[in-house]
């Protein structure tokens, strides 16, 4: 398969949008005080977010050049991650979110998917939104470092049967999570008060599915998505639509 160039097509300038008012530097706002206190705990019934979990590290002159879905650029950024759980169930999901300077933030919020069998493209995907102002997120759908349901060791339960509360996760769930916690963080994080976030999703193969599972089962959650030459076929395996 073959994915487009997407990030140019994605209509983010399209949108007018006002930059917050905030006098504080980057190094000021990225502390992990700030980011915890910006966590939505009560985002919805049966998800725990472990504030012990959280850290916050400023990043300088990230450079991205010759990507195939963006254009060549260098910012800073806040690199946030943090963990969280379901209750009742044996998981950890990481999630990573990178925000922009308060100066360059343009109230978006960016969630991007994986590649292959892999729920996200890593740093590819994280730096796809920081240049336009938007934060951008990543899960790991409870997959570890492993990234990748069939690789992962959870795909199968001891008995032998299928683990389908991480076939859930990695079908679906995880990316509606991702976007869940990270529209009402980012809102927090930089005090919009009423001004509306625009999101937006953005994937191409195993991506692009994990976007259609989006806006089928979502309608309302992304004000716009882009999706690329969605994986849908899985022969052997269970189809995760």
């Amino acid at each position: 398969m073959r994915c487009p160039n997407l990030i140019t097509t994605l209509a983010f300038s399209a949108l007018t949008s006002t930059n917050i008012v905030n006098a504080n530097t980057l190094a000021e706002v990225c502390t992990t005080s700030n980011v915890v206190k910006a966590l939505p705990l009560n985002i919805s019934p049966g998800i725990t977010i472990n504030t012990a979990s959280v850290t916050a590290a400023v990043v300088l002159n990230q450079t991205v050049t010759g990507a195939t879905f963006q254009p060549n650029a260098v910012f800073d950024f806040c690199n946030v991650t943090f963990t969280y759980k379901h209750t009742g169930r044996n998981d950890v999901i990481t999630l990573t979110y990178w925000l922009p300077a308060p100066d360059k933030f343009q109230n978006r919020y960016l969630s991007t998917g994986g590649g292959g069998y892999a729920i996200n493209s890593g740093s590819m995907g994280l730096s796809m939104g920081v240049p336009y102002g938007a934060v951008t997120g990543i899960t790991d759908g409870a997959l570890g470092l492993a990234n990748n349901l069939l690789n992962s060791g959870d795909f199968l339960l001891t008995n032998g049967t299928i683990n389908w509360e991480e076939v859930y996760l990695f079908g679906y769930a995880a990316h509606h999570e991702l976007a869940l916690i990270g529209k009402a963080f980012t809102k927090n994080f930089f005090a919009t008060g009423s001004k509306k976030i625009y999101s937006y999703y953005q994937g191409c193969s195993e991506g692009g599915r994990e976007g259609l599972s989006q806006v089928q089962r979502f309608s309302g959650q992304f004000d716009g998505s882009i999706i690329g030459a969605p994986a849908i076929r899985r022969k052997k395996h269970a189809c995760f639509i």
